[in-house]
């Protein structure tokens, strides 16, 4: 398992963009409006910033705009043995399901924030 993406809810879409491209050497990938970007660094780690709260229509799950973390397994199956470890662990995952192209589910941890375990089986997100 390896940390494939870090989110972070931003209140300057542009500004953070830029500094994050200019002085750390991202490249945007992926641009929604001022609504999302998605960066990435020469080693594919992936960087998206949001300002969900500051747009009035936009299509993403509820409690998305807080961090979150995401870490991508081999298989999807490294994902159904993980959900199961969780809750014999005694953690209430939700169900897993099909999301932007991934085998995935979101889990609020201790301390406040999300962490995505997935397996992306298609790049077409």
């Amino acid at each position: 398992m390896h940390l494939n993406h870090l989110n972070l809810p931003v209140s300057e879409l542009s500004e953070t963009r830029e500094l994050f491209e200019k002085v750390f050497g991202f490249k945007c990938i992926a641009s929604r409006g001022k609504a999302l970007v998605v960066l990435v660094d020469d080693a594919g780690f992936s960087l998206t910033l949001n300002q969900f709260k500051k747009v009035a229509e936009f299509s993403y799950p509820d409690d998305f705009n807080v961090l979150h973390v995401g870490f991508q397994q081999a298989s999807r199956g490294r994902v159904d043995e993980i959900h199961a470890a969780l809750t014999a662990a005694g953690y209430e995952p939700p169900a897993i399901r099909e999301y932007h192209g991934a085998w995935t589910f979101y889990l609020r941890v201790p301390g406040g924030f999300f962490v995505e375990v997935f397996y992306q089986h298609r790049t077409d997100r």
